[in-house]
């Protein structure tokens, strides 16, 4: 009898312990944030595979005669009406081209870009044209440049007009702007003329392999945005923060 008790309260404790062990599993994987993928916040906001955009793309392609794995809506000749951005068939080197066609379905810029990187945008009319300029980040494993870009769409040609270093201003406090971290470009109008939050005083040095001393630029300025930091690390000696058009910054850090 006192052996079957024993095997019982034995039997009982080991059940006892797997519970717990069960249950602290459980609270510790509770405990894990999930992650955040690129793709929730990527500016581009590429097409998912709906049936919808899917046969946005069949129609897309037909039009231009165009093999098109995806496309991004977005009006970025400054016109009102939605225009498309298409990538095509990656090729056996990681390149695919990236086709700018209008809402006229007329193609107006044609660049290969790599599958390797990922580039983030942002639209927003600077200057006197209808075409707005565009913050680009190419991001790659071992950095990426934050340039802006101004837009020929007679040429098809875009124009670097600067590399910026991205600040994120949250509770008064400066974070690096990591693409998939700003919200949006800390921006004003003002007597007609669009202004860049921005910082000339600074003492941020870049350390990924990137441009990092542009042959046109005596500096790289900082530019503010919103957003909401995901990496600490502040960058805490900027000052002299100020309104200026892009054409007052380009004019003061020009070579």
């Amino acid at each position: 009898m006192k052996n079957r008790t024993s095997i019982v309260l034995f039997a009982l404790i080991v059940m006892i312990s797997c519970n717990t062990k069960s249950e602290n599993e459980n609270s510790t994987k509770k405990e894990i944030a999930p992650k955040v993928t690129d793709s929730i916040l990527d500016k581009q906001k590429d097409i998912d595979s709906t049936k919808e955009e899917n046969e946005d793309i069949k129609e897309l392609a037909n039009k231009v005669n165009l093999k098109i794995e995806s496309v991004e809506k977005i009006d970025f000749d400054g016109d009102g009406t939605k225009d498309f951005i298409c990538k095509g068939i990656v090729n056996q080197q990681g390149l695919q081209n990236e086709y700018w066609i209008d809402s006229n379905f007329k193609i107006v810029k044609n660049k290969l870009v790599s599958i390797y990187g990922r580039l983030y945008r942002q639209y927003i009319n600077l200057d006197e044209d209808k075409e707005p300029e565009i913050f680009e980040v190419d991001v790659y494993d071992d950095g990426a440049d934050y340039v802006i870009l101004d837009q020929n769409l007679k040429t098809g040609k875009d124009k670097i007009v600067m590399y910026y270093n991205p600040v994120i201003i949250e509770n008064n406090n400066y974070y690096w702007g990591y693409p998939w971290d700003v919200t949006s470009i800390m921006s004003k109008e003002e007597n007609g003329q669009v202004k860049l939050y921005c910082s000339l005083n600074h003492n941020i040095e870049r350390d990924g392999n990137e441009e990092s001393y542009p042959k046109h630029q005596k500096q790289m300025p900082v530019i503010f945005f919103n957003g909401k930091h995901t990496q600490e690390g502040n960058e805490k000696k900027i000052s002299n923060l100020k309104w200026l058009t892009l054409q007052e910054i380009v004019k003061l850090i020009e070579r």
